[in-house]
């Protein structure tokens, strides 16, 4: 048995000829959940952390911080990229600032060489825990740091198996909750494996747009009646706190948030369904409210 190919937990499916998926996420924030579910999960999480609970910073959960280091192996054959280790003490140093005083942040990186350099650097920061990926599996942060390493000298076919330790990024990556920075030499890591998902969520935040044309006819049903007022201001297909919303309405100084339950498909569970549902209401804030497809077919004055 090995823990990355064949795992007690490998052994027990086997043995029980199934598996049931934990489908329901409340720990990290859903920019950073959104990377590991479409990536690792084929989609199949339902994202329903409370952003509002969580120690963060106001700015974007997942972030690239660019630097072009050197990395160099010890006599221990791993890595560690001195340059790098300065811009993650940089990247820390501003975390520490950011976060609420109570706020937590892990160091994480592939290497054991680079977390033994970074972990002389804050071990008198009880906020602040340094480890490789494995070291954290199994625990969280406010905000993780990861340092990559990996620069244009290190050999290909390293960065390449790197690249495609799917485990290993994974956990990396949702030991955040609310903050990811990521610390390498971008062009290195561009199109490399499982981190340039990451490194596209940084960079575009695709995910959470959508234009006109990407619309079904249901929002732009909810649109046209919602325009009949003109004094009503209507935004269609809005994020907020990274979560979807279809709509939202402004008239004067007041505001609604809409979210169009479209209903349970065939082979779903139509209770699970409108748990599922009331809960992404509530999550988009007080002044959210569902507003069932079917009722877009009735009279305007329904609303």
């Amino acid at each position: 048995m090995s823990y990355h190919r064949h795992s007690a937990f490998d052994a027990l499916s086997a043995a029980t000829s199934g598996e049931l998926l934990l489908d329901e996420h409340y720990r990290c924030h859903p920019d950073i959940a959104a990377v590991v579910n479409e990536r690792y999960y084929f989609g199949r999480l339902t994202v329903l952390t409370d952003v509002r609970q969580l120690r963060r910073r106001q700015s974007e959960a997942i972030t690239w911080s660019h630097v072009k280091g050197s990395a160099v192996r010890d006599a221990r054959g791993s890595w560690r990229n001195p340059t790098e280790a300065e811009q993650v003490t940089r990247e820390v140093s501003a975390l520490l600032q950011q976060l609420p005083s109570d706020g937590d942040i892990g160091v994480v990186t592939p290497f054991a060489s680079q977390a033994a350099l970074l972990a002389k650097r804050w071990a008198q920061e009880p906020r602040v825990r340094v480890g490789t990926v494995h070291t954290f599996q199994g625990g969280e942060r406010d905000a993780i740091v990861l340092s990559l390493v990996a620069d244009g000298n290190m050999p290909a076919s390293t960065r390449s198996w790197l690249g495609r330790q799917r485990n290993l990024w994974n956990v990396a990556i949702t030991r955040a909750r609310s903050t990811l920075v990521l610390v390498g030499d971008r062009d290195v890591w561009q199109g490399i494996g499982e981190i340039d998902d990451v490194l596209d969520a940084a960079d575009t935040k695709a995910s959470n747009r959508r234009s006109a044309s990407d619309l079904d006819d249901l929002p732009l049903r909810l649109y046209s009646w919602l325009t009949r007022d003109p004094a009503n201001q209507v935004a269609l297909s809005v994020s907020r706190d990274g979560y979807h919303a279809d709509a939202v309405v402004r008239h004067g100084t007041d505001e609604a948030v809409i979210l169009l339950d479209r209903g349970a498909a065939a082979d779903a569970s139509p209770s699970h369904h409108l748990r599922l549902q009331l809960a992404r209401t509530r999550l988009l804030g007080p002044k959210a409210r569902r507003v069932p497809a079917w009722q877009l077919f009735n009279d305007v004055d329904a609303y």
